[in-house]
């Protein structure tokens, strides 16, 4: 009889436009979710080390991590870390540095042993003298003097070089 009490007043209330009076949600002890990511593991310095000088003899970073028995992205951290970075930055130093001696060679070659070899590969590599591409577009350019100013218009393109029609 106490149950259909409280249904009929739950019934009166609901029809009212009452609603029952909400419960506080109490909290509920349990763990958190566990991260999907493993836990950071130190890489030894010389394991570091190996990685770093095995990555700038140009093995693949794939490579390196499947001999090293490392996660990928741990061998990526370690390839662009800081340190990696300076001693990257001290070889170009000490290439650039080379620069210097690398031109006393060739001038010392060029002006006493008269290496013409080195010579004509110097001025192709500034750009003196044009690879053979070039050498067959100046080639076939055909006169402009011979063109009338309407054959020109037509085939000229925005770089301003003739385009030769079949």
């Amino acid at each position: 009889m106490k149950h259909s009490i409280m249904t009929e007043s739950k019934l009166k209330r609901r029809s009212a436009g009452k609603s029952a009076p909400r419960r506080r949600l109490m909290a509920i002890d349990h763990n958190p979710p566990k991260s999907t990511k493993k836990p950071r593991t130190i890489v030894p310095p010389p394991q570091s080390a190996r990685i770093m000088q095995r990555y700038m003899s140009g093995d693949s970073i794939r490579e390196i991590a499947r001999e090293e028995r490392r996660d990928r992205a741990t061998v990526t951290k370690i390839v662009r870390s800081d340190e990696m970075n300076a001693v990257v930055q001290k070889m170009r130093e000490e290439y650039y540095g080379l620069g210097f001696d690398a031109l006393d060679t060739v001038e010392h070659t060029l002006r006493v042993r008269k290496g013409g070899g080195l010579g004509r590969q110097v001025l192709t590599d500034i750009g003196v003298i044009p690879s053979p591409e070039q050498r067959y577009a100046i080639a076939t350019q055909p006169d402009r003097a011979a063109l009338t100013p309407f054959e020109i218009a037509v085939a000229e393109d925005e770089d301003g070089q003739i385009n030769r029609v079949a």
